[in-house]
């Protein structure tokens, strides 16, 4: 560390310079933009350091030219440019001898904080160091980035197709929720497709909490009860490629990792269509919940008369897949316990 006289022709002349590539992940142990001022301002009040500015930058130091940081040097003159590490100045070394040619010809020299040391613009042997460090950090992401490209590719070439997933044995098995986005974006590119379970299946795969439930508006025209419609009607016209992706948008259904984009939905929709339920009876259990099937019995001879399946029906859900009702019996419009001849 230079001598405390040395250091007080820097007095009022800090720039406090923060930087991160990302928004931090607090399980990685990388310094925030606040903690990394606080440490610098910690070591200017040790040795007599007053600021001058402060600025705080998320993005990269390697792929970026980071123009903020040199508009800022060029200014103003005879500051000193601290940061927390070699590396939130710079992990580029051609752009690290522009950020050092703006200091040399403005006058600024270069503290790194976790090193005690201060690099002063015109010293060639400073520049030398420092220009290490930078280099060292350069390499340090660079292998980074070749690391992360190896595991995203890694990761893509194992990664079962969509509609599929691997057990806890590593078998492909199927993936249920994907196959039900599968149907819902089906639903939505189909006349006829039935609202209450493109309702059903949104709720089950995307956000619903907040938002306004899906309907279609040319339903309610010349009708005056709007919910009746909604719960009995099917689409008139199928939606298309740029309406499906809205709506997956709005509730949030996603594509694994990212949003479905237009290219995906058509990929979906000319595909092998999901025929049936893919709604297991499990999963039904707290909206059609099977309390028993009950027995009606001949008290004399003790003999049985007729069963009946005991379920809870919705009507914005409608019945299970293999249950059929009896000729001319109607479902009710509100939800209810039905008793079903079985």
């Amino acid at each position: 560390m230079e001598s405390a006289a040395k250091m007080n022709i820097y007095k009022n002349k800090a720039i406090v310079y923060c930087r991160l590539s990302r928004i931090p992940d607090a399980s990685r142990g990388i310094l925030s933009l606040d903690s990394q001022e606080f440490a610098i301002k910690n070591f200017l009040d040790v040795n007599g350091l007053e600021v001058f500015s402060v600025t705080k930058h998320v993005g990269s130091a390697y792929s970026t030219e980071q123009n903020e940081l040199k508009q800022l040097l060029n200014q103003s003159r005879n500051k000193v440019l601290f940061v927390y590490e070699a590396n939130r100045l710079s992990r580029n070394v051609n752009n690290f001898e522009k950020i050092w040619t703006i200091c040399r010809n403005r006058r600024h020299s270069i503290g790194i904080v976790s090193m005690n040391r201060i690099f002063s613009y015109d010293n060639h042997q400073d520049y030398d160091d420092l220009r290490e460090l930078i280099k060292v950090a350069e390499k340090e992401s660079a292998d980074m980035g070749a690391r992360i490209s190896r595991t995203a590719q890694y990761k893509k070439s194992i990664e079962p197709n969509w509609g599929l997933k691997r057990n806890e044995m590593g078998e492909l098995v199927e993936n249920l929720s994907e196959q039900k986005i599968t149907r819902l974006i089906q639903l939505l590119g189909r006349t006829g497709s039935s609202v209450s379970e493109i309702r059903y299946l949104i709720s089950e795969v995307g956000k619903t909490e907040g938002k306004d439930p899906f309907e279609i508006v040319e339903y309610t025209k010349g009708r005056s009860n709007i919910e009746d419609v909604v719960i009995h009607s099917n689409l008139p016209f199928p939606m298309s490629v740029k309406d499906i992706e809205e709506t997956l948008k709005i509730y949030e259904v996603r594509k694994r990792r990212s949003r479905w984009s237009s290219f995906d939905i058509n990929i979906v929709l000319a595909s092998e269509e999901v025929k049936g339920s893919v709604i297991s009876i499990d999963e039904l259990s707290d909206d059609f919940e099977f309390l028993n099937t009950r027995q009606d019995v001949d008290m004399e001879t003790n003999e049985s008369v007729q069963e009946w399946i005991t379920i809870w029906y919705h009507p914005l859900i409608g019945l299970p897949p293999h249950i059929r009702l009896p000729t001319g019996m109607t479902l009710p419009t509100i939800a209810t316990t039905l008793y079903i001849p079985k």
